[in-house]
């Protein structure tokens, strides 16, 4: 799960962040990186990002003929199914009205504090409202059916319930134009799959 995750999330994370993005694989983590050194960067910094060392080899264990020969094989369809989950559970979890507890609506962003910002939307946070509609179109149909892409389904759900809370922390984040792509992206899967029709009225 560690090794697929690095190799399908579109932005690097540290390693806390990853620990918290991953929360059942945390305790092991610090160990498997220690095997993964050859193939994984751990910075002594733990602020900084994981990066695979060779971009090459996120394709290789990527691809289904190549990488049939290792034991570690990564089904990259698989670990996007995986990562959205997360992203779903960990936004479900998390987002609230009011997040950053501003009282007062229509503060101007500059009288935000960053440190409210950060502390009140971590990077698994942040990287989960960016990204989870990302996750959800590398699935095939099916595999986005199975995940919720329903009428009344895991994602019309969520939506039911935390968009304005989702839109508030885009907003937060200064991501407010990639939170209108995402919309688009996620009316034109609806259309192209007809999957959970009331989602196309948002």
């Amino acid at each position: 799960m560690i090794l697929g995750s690095l190799a399908v999330l579109f932005e690097p994370f540290s390693t806390p962040s990853l620990k918290q993005f991953l929360p059942s694989e945390s305790e092991a983590m610090d160990n498997i990186l220690k095997k993964l050194h050859a193939i994984v960067n751990v910075p002594h910094d733990g602020r900084r990002p994981l990066e695979l060392i060779h971009l090459s080899f996120r394709d290789f264990i990527l691809s289904r003929k190549r990488s049939s020969q290792l034991k570690f094989r990564v089904i990259e369809i698989d670990m996007h199914k995986e990562v959205f989950k997360r992203c779903i559970d960990i936004m479900t979890s998390m987002l609230r009205q009011d997040i950053c507890g501003l009282v007062w609506p229509g503060t101007i962003d500059s009288e935000i504090p960053p440190s409210s910002v950060e502390s009140n939307i971590p990077p698994h946070l942040r990287y989960a409202c960016r990204y989870w509609v990302d996750h959800l179109i590398k699935l095939d149909h099916e595999g986005q059916k199975n995940v919720g892409l329903l009428d009344n389904g895991a994602i019309h759900e969520f939506l039911q319930k935390s968009l304005l809370f989702w839109l508030e922390a885009m907003g937060l984040i200064k991501e407010t134009a990639a939170a209108i792509l995402v919309i688009k992206k996620l009316e034109l899967l609806v259309k192209n799959t007809g999957y959970c029709r009331p989602l196309s009225t948002i």
